[in-house]
């Protein structure tokens, strides 16, 4: 509490003279009060305005390979906490965002993260992709806060890192969507195509399975990250009559064009990420099976809201890296509500689990489990435009 000393003197003074009067008559009973009432707001007029900022911290990539995504979830952490403090903020103090450009690069991550944890009391940080977030568990647990993922496929990281989080789709919900579109349309000899990393294998694998259970026949590919070049492995899946195809940007496009460029014939299925701006233009002709975020949902209205807030803000269009920043901000400020503003605090209401509904839906998260998980639906992309089956 700041204490306003000159106040202070004030009401010393006029206790003082009252004393010595005696609190004679009427009238001076009245300038008692009114001056009590005016020493009281003086006294405490220090007290709202050295409120703490709560500062959450990020260490994204907003150049590099990884800029298209770091700065969407940048704007999406930005326009949050704008919206959080119009309304007063947490209790009163006010959400600071610190963040840091990693430049898509691994050698500075640690570098980075003292650098903010010497000048600034985060309780949480915030990191994107698995290669980018995996160095950051030890420094993390080093210093007990959270670590919150986004855009980290790779499970183990927080099966194997105790105080890392992630934000993520639901395989389960993705593979039963795929699954439920192949079984609308009889395929019955499905081409998957992955990237190898932890993503790719999180869902190729279980859907490889999945189709294997069921007796089709799968050709299976994987492919690096540094491939530019499909023609050989999109030549040996003409024959399929269905191909999943799992990566990044970038591969995802590439992919589309060879199977454009060489007619393919057979359906199309993707992950949850086709249905963003940067992906549902591919292939335009083609529709792809994919199961999708609700955020992409026109008829939901926690979406359009945000839609129409963000591309006003921002003059770009919403995807699901941007919402899932904003919705993990709003789950963060909307834990700090009702708890102590620390760290401490905050991660012990993550351990016990929480529901939250926002612009991704329901979400459930199990105590003990750190998987943050956001519901995925049966939908289709054609030409830029997702419809969802329910």
């Amino acid at each position: 509490m700041k204490i306003n000393f000159k106040a202070l003197v004030f009401f010393i003074s006029i206790y003082y003279t009252l004393e010595q009067t005696y609190f004679r008559g009427i009238k001076m009973l009245r300038i008692f009060f009114s001056g009590l009432l005016i020493i009281i707001t003086l006294f405490f007029s220090g007290c709202n305005g050295n409120r703490k900022n709560i500062v959450i911290a990020a260490i994204i990539p907003l150049s590099g390979s990884g800029e298209e995504i770091g700065n969407a979830i940048k704007n999406g952490i930005t326009l949050a906490i704008k919206e959080i403090n119009k309304k007063g903020g947490i209790d009163g103090s006010p959400l600071e965002l610190v963040v840091k450009d990693n430049k898509s690069e691994t050698s500075t991550l640690v570098k980075l993260f003292d650098e903010i944890e010497n000048a600034y009391t985060p309780v949480v940080y915030i990191s994107a992709f698995s290669y980018l977030s995996f160095p950051l568990a030890q420094p993390a647990l080093n210093s007990q806060v959270p670590l919150l993922g986004l855009a980290v496929g790779a499970e183990d990281f927080t099966s194997k890192n105790a105080y890392c989080y992630r934000f993520a789709p639901n395989n389960d919900d993705e593979i039963s969507s795929i699954l439920s579109h192949c079984d609308d349309l009889g395929i019955e000899n499905p081409g998957i195509i992955s990237l190898n990393d932890q993503y790719g294998k999180s869902l190729s694998l279980p859907l490889k399975e999945a189709f294997e259970k069921k007796g089709n026949t799968v050709k299976f590919y994987y492919y690096e990250t540094n491939t530019i070049v499909f023609d050989d492995i999109v030549q040996d899946l003409l024959s399929t009559d269905g191909i999943f195809a799992i990566g990044l940007n970038p591969h995802i496009k590439k992919i589309y064009e060879t199977l454009e460029r060489n007619n393919y014939q057979g359906a199309l299925f993707g992950a949850s990420n086709i249905a963003s701006p940067e992906y549902k233009s591919s292939y335009i002709s083609k529709t792809k099976y994919i199961g999708a975020p609700y955020i992409y949902n026109s008829n939901f209205i926690y979406a359009t809201q945000l839609k129409n807030a963000y591309t006003a803000t921002f003059n770009k269009e919403l995807d699901h890296y941007s919402a899932g920043a904003y919705e993990t901000t709003n789950i963060i400020a909307n834990i700090l509500e009702h708890t102590d503003h620390t760290k401490t605090a905050l991660l012990s209401s993550l351990t016990q689990g929480f529901s939250y509904m926002g612009v991704f839906g329901e979400i459930n998260a199990k105590p003990n489990q750190r998987d943050i998980l956001f519901p995925v639906k049966k939908a289709k992309v054609y030409r830029g435009t997702v419809s969802f089956s329910e």
